[in-house]
């Protein structure tokens, strides 16, 4: 939840799509970052901040990302791209928690320990967020400029939200 609203004062600052998803990342990658340290089982408070803040940062990426697919179409194939977003990112959740199952049993099934499982997939996954930071820092957002991003829409009133719920 907080992370949709942070995203949504971005967007409102007239902030790019592309920042609020090179900032997601890095949230979420200070959140792997803490989870990764917090393995014992008596940090807990360091663990939930872990948590809160891979949220925070889902929440920016998966509104930057979707506010970004909106902006670079036009109005008649807005639903065909919002269609395609939904099935990529599906398709990532999905090769993500399988994926991150599977390297954590096998990291358990070589080490003996359930702990360094789980850090080996979180540092996977901290490694593949900077991955990300660097490409939108250093290719997407030298290309994409602000001024080029226009939404299909003319205003809120003219949003098919109907259709975009069903």
């Amino acid at each position: 939840m907080w992370g949709v609203t942070l995203a949504a004062y971005l967007l409102w600052r007239q902030k790019s799509p592309c920042a609020a998803n090179c900032r997601g990342c890095a949230i979420g990658l200070l959140g792997f970052g803490v989870i990764s340290y917090a393995s014992d089982v008596t940090l807990v408070g360091p663990f939930r901040v872990g948590v809160v803040l891979i949220s925070l940062g889902r929440g920016l990426f998966l509104v930057g990302s979707i506010i970004l697919v909106m902006s670079l179409t036009d109005v008649s194939h807005a639903g065909l791209f919002l269609g395609i977003w939904g099935i990529v990112q599906a398709m990532a959740q999905g090769f993500g928690t399988i994926g991150g199952g599977i390297i954590r049993d096998v990291a358990q099934s070589q080490t003996g320990s359930v702990v360094l499982g789980y850090t080996v997939v979180y540092t996977g996954s901290l490694l593949l967020l900077l991955s990300v930071i660097l490409i939108l820092a250093f290719r997407l957002g030298k290309r994409l400029q602000v001024s080029e991003i226009t939404m299909p829409w003319s205003g809120v009133e003219e949003i098919p939200a109907d259709q975009l719920a069903f």
